[in-house]
């Protein structure tokens, strides 16, 4: 399916992304606001310190990287939607899903199923939603979604 569906896709560029080689730079110019935690500390109320070093570190930014890639099943039974899935918090994906499928979250069940984990954030609750949405096309048949390596490196929500 995703092979056909590359063949008629047509993509439109969005935003260009800023330069990764210069992301600090990038960071720097973006709008900031400032809030003063403890107006009695100033600068004038700090004693004169002996010597003054100035330091500035850059990392790059890491991927919130999962074990392996995401992967939920879904199957719909008329208006219920039954999901199964390695999400971290059940509970909050079955609301989210109530919210985009415009239904009651009584009619979702999320059941949790032993799958990959990560560091940081993954995508299964992406998708799980892409399995959701794709089940609801397929008629009552069961499906299955997985994201490939590259897809979780790459279109993950970090």
């Amino acid at each position: 399916a995703l092979k056909a569906l590359r063949k008629g896709a047509t993509w439109s560029a969005g935003e260009p992304l800023p330069d990764e080689n210069d992301l600090a730079g990038f960071l720097k110019s973006q709008p900031v606001e400032t809030d003063v935690i403890d107006s009695r500390t100033t600068a004038a109320t700090i004693k004169e310190a002996a010597r003054t070093l100035r330091r500035q570190y850059i990392r790059p930014y890491i991927a919130h990287a999962s074990i392996a890639p995401s992967c939920a099943m879904a199957r719909w039974d008329g208006d219920r939607v039954h999901v199964w899935t390695h999400s971290q918090g059940v509970y909050l994906l079955r609301a989210d899903l109530a919210i985009v499928l415009k239904l009651p979250a009584e009619n979702i069940v999320v059941e949790h199923i032993e799958g990959a984990g990560c560091y940081g954030h993954n995508a299964a609750d992406d998708v799980a939603l892409d399995a959701v949405l794709l089940a609801k096309a397929a008629g009552g048949r069961p499906v299955r979604v997985q994201w490939s390596r590259h897809d979780e490196m790459a279109h993950a929500p970090f």
